[in-house]
């Protein structure tokens, strides 16, 4: 299967699971897995978990940010967001390489 369609499926999947959900319960859901990774990442810094556990909610995480950005029907402005943010990063890369 190729990606545009694979991503197409999970899309239509996420979809559907807001209209079964409603968007109110996705973003709490959304608001729990925030926190569930919060914990796993903490708990991996005092070695009492492993990195396993914290990938596992950062997917947990990533997938219902996913949801929730289509429920709310805001793809486009997230993806100029990102765009914006992404050079921010790169200009704070570029200003920390230049001071050493």
């Amino acid at each position: 299967m190729d990606k545009h369609r694979q991503l197409e499926e999970y899309k239509r999947m996420l979809k559907d699971a807001i209209d079964t959900d409603g968007i109110d319960f996705c973003i709490d859901c959304l608001v729990e897995e925030c926190a569930e990774l919060i914990v796993a990442i903490r708990h991996y810094r005092r070695g009492r978990t492993n990195i396993h556990k914290v990938i596992e909610e950062m997917a947990d995480v990533n997938l219902m940010c996913d949801m929730v950005r289509i429920g709310l029907d805001n793809e486009v402005g997230f993806y100029d967001v990102i765009k914006q943010k992404s050079i921010r990063v790169g200009e704070r890369i570029a200003f920390k390489k230049s001071k050493k």
